[in-house]
């Protein structure tokens, strides 16, 4: 990283928290905090960002967003681990999503994985996310893979009531070719 922390936080607080609410589910803008990395590794606290978010004169709505996922999101997935011994397997997630997921098991799908290869989902955020090895990555994935944090969607064909994440619906959300071209150019 070529900035400070104080740095950056100055100049997400000054630059791109207006547009935190509206942009933040958009790789392809700069609406995130870019923060991550400093509170992972703890260069930066949470209470410093948070009294800095709140102190900033920027629109309530986008204030109201970005605390809401630096503290409540994040103190949800802290207690995740914290107080589930099984935070890293499907045995973890929640038991309405386990239950849907073994109800479906026998769709038919194109693809099938054994339970050993859904370690790929791990050990892949432990290793290229910049919240890997973080509370946050593991909340993530349970509620990619089996309902964390979420609540039961209209049955479906493989994933039952877990909200499902088709390569389709995720490209309606977002320019997937603006973000791969600025992400090469990196």
């Amino acid at each position: 990283m070529s900035s400070s922390p104080d740095r950056s936080l100055r100049r997400f607080v000054r630059a791109q928290l207006d547009g935190y609410g509206r942009d933040r589910n958009h790789p392809e803008l700069p609406g995130t905090s870019q923060l991550s990395a400093y509170l992972h590794f703890g260069h930066i606290g949470p209470r410093e960002v948070g009294v800095a978010v709140r102190d900033s004169g920027s629109a309530p709505d986008a204030i109201a967003a970005f605390l809401e996922q630096l503290i409540v999101r994040r103190e949800l997935a802290v207690n995740f681990v914290t107080f589930n011994d099984t935070y890293d397997r499907l045995a973890g997630c929640e038991r309405w999503g386990r239950q849907t997921l073994s109800a479906h098991r026998r769709d038919r799908r194109a693809h099938l994985y054994t339970e050993d290869e859904l370690d790929i989902a791990v050990r892949l955020n432990d290793r290229y996310l910049l919240d890997g090895r973080d509370p946050n990555g593991y909340a993530n994935i349970a509620w990619a893979i089996g309902g964390k944090h979420d609540r039961p969607w209209p049955p479906r064909p493989v994933y039952g009531t877990v909200r499902s994440m088709s390569c389709a619906s995720t490209l309606r959300k977002f320019d997937a070719e603006r973000y791969i071209a600025n992400v090469n150019e990196i």
